[in-house]
């Protein structure tokens, strides 16, 4: 016969664990009975504890990254802020220089009476070579037409573009939102559009670059936007220079055109009166039947009273009675010029009074040693008497 035998129950696991503590001595042992259900949710729970601080650990070590690297941010953001607040104002005052530069090219323009430049019409805002949309850029205005160098400012250097990192939210920090600026510098020899390289920014804390190395080289817009900084500073304070150097150019030919308006204000131009030359400079038969003798003037006749005008600006020196030359008008121009009329019936003109080329000071008359109305006009050029006649001929400007 066959017996039937039970089948084994599957062995369990224990359902507690014991603890005890044996004294060297003879006193009494200690049990304590701890359930195995706890025992695993505290192996459980220290686990956990394990993983979560292993986490803990690893982002706040990703923390301490950030918070350099955003500390670094923040610098560079004030930074570049700072620098862009200084071209703001370099800017400005090349703009003023430049009104200045405009006015003195018209007071220029108006004293040699040339007409006024046309407007140059620049390539179109906005559109790049092959037809694409660029962004919105503020162009320097150049000095002059042969100015070295043209500077285009992108939008983002207006202040919105750059806010310091300490007035932003907490958080990690986008680079791409730090400052992008992207600077457009065109070099003679270059087409305007193609930015050119410059050397790097000298960094203070050497460890903090090396440790945001890795960040650098993922994405570099921060420090390639320092560095278009740098150079377009550099850009703006030579454009600041030659601006400047422009400046005293045109003052100094404003300057001189001045001198040579007053001079050919004060040189001797053209006839004193209208009438038919009697006598040139030189020697000459005296009018009186004896002899000959040194005619040092021009003689013009006319009728009597006929005006007599001054041929250059000037102050009158002498006006009275001078011997053989009767009523006489001695005009003092500057520049070593003087002119003296002689033979004049009336003068119209007092000594110290300032008078102007064509006005009249004085009637033609036959006072003195002379055989009829005539003007006796003389030329003196430093001192020395010279002929009338080149100065008679001579156009105005």
């Amino acid at each position: 016969m066959k017996t039937l035998s039970r089948p084994r129950k599957k062995a369990k696991g224990p359902r507690h664990f014991t603890l005890m503590v044996v004294p060297h001595s003879r006193d009494k042992i200690w049990s304590i009975r701890v359930p195995a259900s706890l025992v695993k949710a505290l192996s459980i729970l220290l686990l956990l504890a394990m993983v979560a601080l292993g986490s803990f650990t690893y982002a706040y070590h990703n923390l301490l990254q950030n918070m350099d690297e955003l500390r670094y941010l923040r610098a560079t953001s004030r930074e570049q802020k700072d620098q862009i607040d200084n071209l703001k104002k370099e800017t400005s005052n090349i703009q003023e220089k430049l009104i200045i530069l405009d006015q003195l090219d018209a007071q220029i323009r108006a004293k040699l009476n040339l007409p006024k430049p046309a407007p140059s019409r620049g390539p179109e805002s906005g559109r790049a070579q092959g037809g694409e949309q660029t962004s919105s850029t503020t162009t320097l205005p150049k000095p002059s037409p042969g100015s070295q160098g043209e500077v285009r400012i992108a939008s983002a250097l207006l202040p919105s573009a750059v806010e310091p990192a300490d007035k932003q939210g907490p958080g990690p920090t986008n680079p791409s939102t730090t400052a992008d600026v992207d600077v457009e510098v065109a070099q003679p020899g270059t087409s305007p559009g193609v930015a050119t390289t410059s050397p790097p920014l000298a960094r203070n804390d050497y460890a903090t670059a090396r440790r945001l190395a890795p960040v650098s080289r993922s994405d570099g817009r921060t420090a390639r936007s320092s560095q278009e900084l740098a150079a377009l500073g550099a850009t703006v304070a030579s454009l600041h220079e030659e601006v400047k150097e422009k400046q005293e150019v045109l003052t100094q030919l404003s300057q001189a055109v001045d001198q040579k308006i007053a001079k050919d204000a004060a040189t001797p131009t053209g006839w004193p009166a209208r009438g038919e030359i009697t006598s040139t400079f030189g020697y000459r038969r005296s009018p009186f039947g004896w002899g000959s003798d040194f005619h040092p003037a021009i003689d013009i006749a006319a009728a009597w009273g006929t005006p007599v005008a001054a041929t250059a600006n000037g102050i009158v020196r002498y006006v009275g009675w001078k011997g053989g030359l009767g009523r006489t008008v001695i005009l003092e121009h500057g520049y070593g010029f003087t002119t003296l009329y002689g033979h004049l019936t009336q003068a119209t003109v007092k000594a110290g009074q300032k008078v102007q080329r064509g006005q009249v000071i004085g009637l033609m008359g036959s006072t003195g040693l002379s055989t009829g109305p005539h003007v006796h006009y003389e030329v003196w050029v430093a001192g020395k008497q010279v002929d009338p006649w080149p100065y008679m001929q001579r156009k105005l400007p």
